[in-house]
C-alpha cells in the first residue's frame, strides 16, 4: 500500500456526499422506509419525553428542598388527595414516585429507540449487501473477467460498513437532533439566557470541530476504503497459493505485505475514531467549569446557594442529556465524511446496469439443427488486436466436435461465443437460423453444460456438487452420471459416499478426481450441448477415452464440442477443427 493520499478536496464534494446519500436511500426498500417512519416516531417520542423529564426537574429540587412550597403546585395536592399511594396528602412521596415515572419512561424509550437503530441499520446493511452481490452476479461474463475478486469481496463488506458509518449515523444524528430539540427547549423554558448561551456554545465548537478535521477525515476514508479491498487481496493470494507459498518458504512475504495494509487501515480507523470523540472531552471540562462558576455566583448572590439547587440541577440534568446528543450529531458527520470514498465505491456496484440476457429464462432456446457463427470477430479490448477474425463455422446438432490449438489460440474465447457467455464485437450467432442477441442468451445457455479445466467445486457434499444449482436431486440420474465420469466406484467406495464433502475448491480431491466431478455435473444437467474446455487434462488417457466413450454411447444425441491439446483425445469423434491466428480451420470429418 502506497502512502496516504494527500489530495486536497473540493468544495464541490460536500454536495456530492449528500448526494451519495440520497442515491444510497434510493436503493432502500419500501418496507424499511415504513420502518424508518416508525423509528421516526420513536425519536418524536424520545424529544417530548426529555422535554417533560428535564421540565420537571425544578419543581420536583424545589419541592424537595423546601416541601412547604408544594402549594406553589396545587396540582399535585389535588393528586394526592386522591391517591392512597401518596398517604393521602404526602406531596412529596408523589413527586419523587412521579419524576421516577417519567425517568423510567424516558430510559425506556431510549433504550427501545437504540435497538430499533441498531436492526434497522444492520437490516440496512443486508439489503445492500445482498443488493451488490445480486448485481455483481447478473453481470455479462466479460465483466468479471476485468474485476479482481477482492474488489467483489470488499464491495459486499463495505455494505454494512456504510450502513454503519453513513446511514446508521445519519438516523442517529436526526435522533439525537430531535431530542436536543427537547432538552434545549426544556432549558429555555427554565432559563433562557443560559439556555441559548449553551446551545450558541455547543454548536460553535462542533463546527469548529468540524472544520478542523474534515479534510483528514475524508482522506482516511480514502485510505480505509482502499486497504478494505487490500486487505482480502492480501489474504486471497496468501492462502490461495499455500502449496507454493510453504514450498518457498514465503510466509513472512506474505505476512508482511498484509501487516502494512493493516497497519495503514488500523491508523486511518483510530484516527477517524479519535477525530469523533475528541471534541467530548473540551466540552465536558467547559461545562463542569461553567457549573462551578454558576453554583459561585448564585451561592455569592442574595438568595444563597440553598434557593438555586433546583436551577443549577436543572442545568446540570440538561447540560448531562444535552451534551451526548451533541457529540452524537458531531460523530454522524465525522463518520459519514469518514465514509464518503466507501460510499462511492458502494455505489458503483449498487448502480451497475443489470444485463438483460442474465434474466432468468423460464425455458430452454429450441436447438432442432445446427449452430452457426457468420462473420464473428472478437477482442477483449476496444483497442487490443483481434483474438477472432472473420470465424465462420457450422456445428450440426448431435455432431461431436474436437478442437485443436496452441495455447493462447483463441480456443477457449470461440467456445465462450459459442456459449453466450461473451459477445461478438462483429457478426453474429444463430441457432437454427434465428440471431442469438441478448434477448434469447440465458434461453441458449438452458441447453449448455460446461467442463473447464479448472473445475469449480463448492466445499460441500460430493451430491451437492453434482448436482450444482439444482433443485430436488434426482438420485438415479446423479448415480448415472457418475457413472458415466467414471467417478461412481473412488464416490461409493468413500465411508459416507455422495454424502462426502469434498474442501474448499476440492481440497481433498485429487486434480483428476476434480475435473471427473466436473464431467459427471455436466452430464447430470442432461443439456443438448456439451462444451468441454481441457476436461482430461489431469485424467490418465486409458480413464479418459472410457469417459469419452461413455458419453458417446449413453448420448448419441448429445452435441459435443471439445477443446484438446492433445490430438488423441478425442479420436473418434466425427469433426475436427484447428484455431490458429485468431482464425478457424477445418482438419477433417468422419462418418
Amino acid at each position: 500500500m502506497t502512502g496516504v493520499d494527500r489530495t486536497p478536496d473540493n468544495p464541490a464534494m460536500d454536495e456530492s456526499m449528500f448526494s451519495a446519500l440520497q442515491r444510497i436511500l434510493g436503493h432502500i426498500s419500501s418496507k424499511r422506509r415504513r420502518q424508518f417512519w416508525f423509528i421516526a416516531l420513536l425519536m418524536l417520542a424520545g424529544a417530548v419525553a426529555e422535554l417533560v423529564t428535564i421540565s420537571a426537574i425544578v419543581p420536583f429540587l424545589a419541592l424537595i428542598s423546601a416541601p412547604e412550597r408544594a402549594s406553589d403546585y396545587p396540582w399535585l395536592g389535588e393528586l394526592a388527595e386522591n391517591t392512597s399511594l401518596a398517604g393521602g396528602g404526602d406531596t412529596t412521596l408523589l413527586a419523587t414516585i412521579a419524576f421516577m415515572l417519567l425517568v423510567i419512561i424516558a430510559a425506556t424509550i431510549r433504550l427501545v429507540l437504540a435497538r430499533a437503530n441498531l436492526r434497522f441499520s444492520f437490516a440496512i446493511g443486508r439489503d445492500l449487501g445482498r443488493e451488490v452481490y445480486r448485481r455483481i452476479l447478473y453481470q455479462p461474463f466479460r465483466y468479471h473477467t476485468r474485476r479482481n475478486s477482492s474488489d467483489v469481496l470488499a464491495a459486499v463488506n463495505k455494505a454494512q460498513a456504510v450502513a454503519n458509518g453513513a446511514v446508521m449515523p445519519v438516523i442517529q444524528g436526526f435522533s439525537a437532533f430531535l431530542i436536543g430539540i427537547g432538552i434545549l427547549a426544556a432549558l429555555l423554558v427554565i432559563n433562557a439566557t443560559i439556555a441559548l448561551s449553551v446551545g450558541v456554545f455547543l454548536v460553535g465548537v462542533y463546527l469548529l470541530a468540524n472544520r478542523a478535521v474534515q479534510v483528514r477525515l475524508v482522506r482516511n476514508g480514502r485510505i480505509i476504503a482502499k486497504a478494505h479491498a487490500q486487505r482480502v487481496k492480501a489474504i486471497q493470494e496468501g492462502t490461495g497459493g499455500i502449496r507454493d507459498v510453504i514450498l518457498e518458504g514465503a510466509q513472512a512475504e506474505f505476512l508482511e505485505h498484509f501487516s502494512e495494509v493493516e497497519m495503514h487501515f488500523r491508523n486511518a480507523q483510530a484516527s477517524n475514531g479519535f477525530m469523533s470523540q475528541s471534541p467530548r472531552f473540551v466540552i465536558e471540562a467547559v461545562g463542569i467549569l461553567v457549573i462551578a462558576g454558576l453554583a459561585f455566583g448564585l451561592a455569592r448572590g442574595g438568595g444563597g446557594l440553598a434557593e438555586s439547587i433546583p436551577l443549577l440541577g436543572a442545568l446540570a440534568l440538561g447540560a448531562q442529556r444535552l451534551l451526548p446528543q451533541g457529540q452524537q450529531i458531531y460523530g454522524a458527520f465525522s463518520s459519514i465524511h469518514g465514509s464518503r470514498k466507501m460510499l462511492a465505491d458502494l455505489l458503483e456496484f449498487l448502480e451497475l446496469p443489470e444485463a438483460p440476457s442474465l434474466e432468468p429464462a423460464t425455458a430452454a432456446l429450441s436447438f432442432d439443427s445446427r449452430i452457426e457463427m457468420r462473420g464473428v470477430c472478437y477482442r477483449h479490448s476496444d483497442t487490443g488486436p483481434w483474438n477472432l477474425d472473420s470465424v465462420n463455422l457450422s456445428i450440426e446438432k448431435g455432431e461431436k466436435v474436437v478442437v485443436l490449438g496452441e495455447t493462447g489460440a483463441g480456443k477457449s474465447t470461440l467456445a465462450d461465443l459459442l456459449m453466450g457467455l461473451l459477445e461478438p464485437c462483429e457478426g453474429e450467432i444463430l441457432v437454427d437460423g434465428l440471431p442469438l442477441g441478448p434477448t434469447r442468451t440465458r434461453a441458449w445457455q438452458k441447453n449448455i453444460s460446461h467442463v473447464p479445466q479448472h473445475v469449480f467445486l463448492l466445499d460441500a457434499s460430493i451430491e451437492r456438487n453434482i448436482s450444482f444449482g439444482a433443485g430436488t436431486v434426482d438420485t438415479n440420474r446423479l448415480r448415472r452420471a457418475a457413472r458415466q465420469a467414471e467417478i461412481a466406484d473412488m464416490i461409493e467406495s468413500l465411508p459416507e459416499g455422495y454424502d462426502s464433502r469434498v474442501g474448499e475448491r476440492g481440497a481433498m480431491l485429487s486434480g483428476g478426481e476434480r475435473q471427473r466431478l466436473g464431467i459427471a455435473r455436466a452430464l447430470y444437467k442432461k443439456a443438448q450441448v456439451l462444451v468441454l474446455d481441457e476436461p482430461t487434462s489431469a485424467i490418465d488417457n486409458e480413464t479418459a477415452q472410457r469417459i469419452l466413450s461413455n458419453v458417446e454411447r449413453d448420448e448419441p444425441e448429445l452435441t459435443i464440442f471439445m477443446i484438446t491439446h492433445n490430438p488423441d483425445a478425442a479420436a473418434s469423434f466425427s469433426r475436427r477443427l484447428e484455431v490458429r491466428d485468431g482464425r478457424v480451420f477445418e482438419l477433417g470429418r468422419s462418418g
